[in-house]
């Protein structure tokens, strides 16, 4: 694991970056299955995938 890439102290619960040629989304939103079927929560991930 590269150091310079840690996110001490606060941070956002979801964001995104690029990595090479590819997206990479993070989300501290989701940690029980129902979140999954919430129409907010899709439509957070579906903007952040485009």
């Amino acid at each position: 694991m590269d150091l310079s890439d840690r996110m001490e102290g606060e941070h956002p619960i979801a964001w995104r970056h690029q990595l090479g040629q590819g997206k990479v989304f993070y989300s501290a939103i989701a940690h029980q299955a129902a979140t999954y079927s919430v129409p907010e929560y899709q439509e957070l991930i579906q903007k952040a995938i485009v």
